[in-house]
């Protein structure tokens, strides 16, 4: 029973219409409600729980109903129901020989008691909401003062309001009469009851007290109201014991302002002086389902309780449907900590050789099914058509595919979604990213909906955040966001052999050391409120001895790592670099992306340890960046021995020099320091945030500077 966001309302069904008259005399009749859809609270409570709701243009017409039989059938979605009609006025027995077959006349409610509002405060809570067109979620008259029209009935466990009613009552007038007969064929089609009732009102006139009494039957009219987001119940049991409610009992939400009509019949001889003493129609409520309540997160009290907990998180993922995609959408806090697998909308089997861009109608076509067989379609549709209107976060077992991007970005989606949590990145590709999904994560954050990343791996809550230039992000622990954003990054490259004592030791020590220099520093760079954060490749190594020095020194770990689960260097298809056990702060690249993911790395201070070929690229390209100025000129730390990045390095600056293939660039080399030793590091590093450093445009002939030379 997945939950498709469709137009319908969980308590009330489908319209149902005559299917066969059982007996003409008695005006019995069976009616059928066809295609009711699988959400019905009817299919899953007992019977009698359900009633049968007259029509209201039926019922203002003088014609009652009772229910005598239901017959439900799930597995077909098809309810029969045996109905017997009444006439309770004049008109209405002129009109009841008309009700035949292939006229709607009324739906179902479900009243399912655990839907039935019972705190004060949450009824209450309405009278001050509006929705985004500024209409009243829930009134009762001009200006009203909730005290004045509510009252908790504790013996029942409910909430009663008082809908006040105009002191004038009403029958039907004889242009009614005349025209009734043509308004019942108007029932042969469905869901124009508004209009008929609308027709009924210009025909009605006062009533005199001979009158009703001759009748036993009258219409009431209630002063304006709205009922947005609720169900509403006429309380038979409060009314005054000589008045009988006909069976038109339930107001449905609706975003009018009514002036609803109600029926009352009676053959007490009583029954002008007990309507005189009713000033008001009593009323119970049912909640809609949560999406449609048009509430803000921040007006549910569990949910605040309940948000951003990775166990609640890791929990509902347990419940969605395994080897497949599926998505819900979650607008309280009891179903986020409630939900059951068949609570998810589950994505059927898709075929995805696409063709993009779509050259023919067919491929065109394909793009389409495929769009709309996503999970995640249904939720995305329904808030974009309003159906769903009230704010909640979306949880998905896989980020959103690109191609929905235009539904993740339309305005009402911006407006409710308050977060979007995720458990992998791709089916096919687990924990990587795509580019599209990168540009994706951007283009969400920018619009201010906030994505979660529910990373077993690490067993961490992780939210994405943008980089201060606002054009890459990554995803960090949601405690430490802060942090990030004034963080300045400490980028640590090296061999993912390389797993000694010493190197642990001296990247400890640098970062040590650091800590100590930024308690003291005044620098616009590096101070107190600018923390160090150590980012990495991810891998084992230098890198693992990197993220495992972060997490000791309580400093952000962070790494952007890239898929190298490929063919290459061994004959078999093996994880070459898993990801090291120490990281909190996450990006994610596919193997096509290297390049990419270079230059997303973004570091304010790069640190070079020995390594290879990936450590050369990755020097060749922190240099080039450096060179086109596409980031601000820091020093950039080459560890190690002189004679290592001797040659390493100079070889290749004097060979460029030689042919004159860096003419013009050859400073670059005043921003390349070699380090011998930890204390080389931070007086370098000292030196430049006191602003000592002499920055001058030279060339240095090794290619680099040493500290012997600052």
């Amino acid at each position: 029973m997945a939950p498709h966001y469709l137009a319908h309302l969980d308590l009330i069904s489908v319209e149902g219409k005559i299917a066969n008259i059982l007996d003409p005399r008695s005006s019995t009749v069976e009616v059928l409600f066809q295609n009711v859809n699988a959400n019905f609270k009817g299919f899953y409570l007992p019977n009698d729980t359900i009633e049968f709701i007259i029509k209201s243009s039926l019922s203002q017409l003088g014609i009652n109903s009772k229910l005598l039989n239901i017959d439900i059938n799930r597995r077909q979605q098809k309810i029969v129901a045996t109905i017997q009609f009444f006439a309770l006025s004049q008109l209405g027995k002129k009109l009841l020989p008309l009700v035949t077959e292939g006229l709607y006349v009324g739906k179902l409610f479900s009243r399912q008691l655990e839907r039935r509002i019972r705190s004060y405060d949450y009824i209450n809570r309405l009278f001050h909401k509006t929705d985004k067109q500024h209409r009243h979620l829930f009134s009762l008259a001009d200006n009203p003062a909730p005290n004045e029209y509510l009252y908790e009935d504790k013996k029942h466990k409910r909430i009663i309001a008082k809908i006040p009613i105009k002191t004038q009552f009403y029958l039907h007038s004889n242009e009614l009469i005349d025209i009734a007969p043509a308004i019942i064929h108007l029932l042969k089609k469905s869901d124009n009851d508004i209009s008929i009732r609308a027709m009924i009102s210009d025909y009605l006139k006062p009533a005199s007290d001979e009158e009703i009494t001759n009748q036993g039957f009258v219409l009431i009219q209630t002063q304006p109201n709205t009922l947005q987001t609720l169900y509403a119940r006429v309380a038979y049991d409060l009314l005054p014991k000589n008045i009988s409610h006909i069976q038109a009992t339930i107001l449905t939400p609706n975003t009018i302002r009514n002036r609803n009509i109600f029926a009352f019949f009676s053959s007490n001889q009583n029954f002008i002086e007990s309507l005189k003493s009713v000033s008001s129609i009593p009323l119970e409520f049912y909640s809609l389902e949560s999406f449609r309540e048009s509430f803000q997160l921040s007006d549910r009290k569990l949910y605040q309780l309940c948000a951003n907990k990775p166990a609640t998180l890791f929990a509902a993922f347990k419940t969605a449907p395994k080897e497949t995609r599926a998505s819900i959408f979650i607008a309280k806090g009891s179903s986020l900590i409630n939900i059951k697998q068949s609570d998810w909308i589950a994505e059927d089997d898709i075929d995805r050789s696409l063709v993009i861009p779509p050259k023919t109608e067919n491929e065109k076509k394909q793009i389409i099914s495929f769009i709309e067989k996503q999970s995640i379609y249904p939720i995305l549709k329904a808030i974009e058509e309003s159906i769903i209107s009230s704010e909640g976060i979306i949880i998905t077992k896989y980020f959103p595919p690109t191609i929905l991007k235009s539904l993740l970005l339309h305005k009402n989606v911006r407006h409710q979604v308050k977060g979007i949590y995720f458990k992998e990145p791709s089916k096919k590709y687990e924990k990587y990213f795509s580019h599209e999904d990168r540009q994706l994560l951007l283009d969400l954050a920018k619009a201010g909906i906030e994505i979660f990343w529910v990373n077993e791996e690490f067993d961490l809550l992780l939210i994405y955040a943008l980089r201060s230039d606002g054009n890459s992000g990554m995803f960090i622990p949601i405690d430490m966001q802060t942090q990030f954003n004034n963080a300045v990054f400490f980028g640590i490259y090296g061999s993912r052999f390389q797993l000694d004592t010493a190197a642990l030791s001296s990247i400890k020590e640098i970062f040590s050391g650091l800590l100590k220099l930024q308690e003291k520093s005044t620098h616009p760079e590096f101070n107190k409120s600018h923390f160090p954060a150590i980012v990495t490749g991810g891998g084992p190594g230098i890198m693992e001895l990197a993220n495992k020095t972060a997490k000791e020194l309580n400093i952000l770990s962070l790494a952007n790592v890239v898929n190298f689960s490929k063919q290459h260097e061994s004959g078999k298809k093996i994880d070459l670099e898993p990801i090291n056990p120490f990281i909190q702060g996450i990006m994610t690249y596919r193997i096509e992306q290297i390049v990419v993911r270079q230059n997303e790395f973004q570091l304010d201070f790069p640190i070079f340890f020995p390594g290879g070929i990936g450590t050369d690229f990755e020097f060749a390209l922190e240099a080039l960046l450096l060179q086109v100025r596409a980031k601000k000129p820091r020093p950039i730390i080459l560890f190690g021995k002189k004679s290592y990045w001797k040659s390493k390095i100079t070889h290749t600056f004097k060979k460029n020099l030689e042919i004159g293939s860096i003419i013009g660039t050859e400073w670059i080399t005043q921003y390349l320091f070699q380090a011998n030793t930890v204390e080389d590091v931070l007086k370098i590093y000292k030196q430049y945030f006191d602003k000592k450093i002499n920055f001058e445009n030279r060339k240095y002939p090794l290619g680099f500077r040493i500290p012997k030379k600052l």
